[in-house]
């Protein structure tokens, strides 16, 4: 090997490795398997972890068709189904926005929670939603596991804390 600096040749002091030899009682033509590679990050072959579960929250546009809001709805969940599994779809109905998207004040919101058996379905769902006319906005979130259930939001009152309720009935009372 050639020194970088004054280009004269260099002694090599490294050690090379052959491959390594069939046992002597291995049939001729045959190579032992190779070892498996585990690194300190590596988990043990025999546990698999489960799917991940995941939430997708559609705001659809209230100005549009119903039926038009029912068929992304629908393709959805099927897209989840061919790929994945759909543990639960709410409908948490028409709800304002806190700030107007593309000039709306309001939205049909929809929860579907699911588990992704594979990464194309993320990377689908995705494209289909950005083409889609009638969504307003849509996040897919990946849940920790441990994560408690979602609430029960199919009446606006119910999105509100109750702590918020009993401040507005003793805000109209005389003190």
């Amino acid at each position: 090997m050639r020194c970088l600096r004054n280009g004269r040749m260099r002694p090599f002091h490294g050690v090379v490795h052959a491959p390594p030899r069939p046992p002597a009682h291995a049939p001729v033509g045959t190579t032992t398997p190779e070892p498996h590679h585990k690194t300190r990050y590596s988990l043990p072959p025999e546990m698999t972890l489960p799917a991940p579960t995941y939430d997708l929250v559609l705001l659809l546009d209230t100005q549009v068709e119903a039926d038009v809001r029912a068929k992304i709805v629908a393709d959805a969940s099927e897209a989840i189904k061919a790929q994945g599994e759909l543990l639960r779809h709410d409908v948490w109905g028409d709800r304002p926005l806190t700030y107007p998207i593309d000039h709306k004040t309001a939205a049909e919101y929809h929860l579907l929670q699911f588990h992704a058996g594979t990464p194309e379905l993320l990377s689908g769902l995705d494209r289909s939603l950005r083409i889609a006319d009638g969504v307003v906005r849509f996040r897919i979130v990946k849940l920790k596991p441990g994560t408690p259930a979602a609430p029960d939001m199919s009446s606006p009152a119910a999105s509100r804390p109750a702590e918020l309720d009993s401040e507005v009935e003793t805000a109209g009372q005389p003190a």
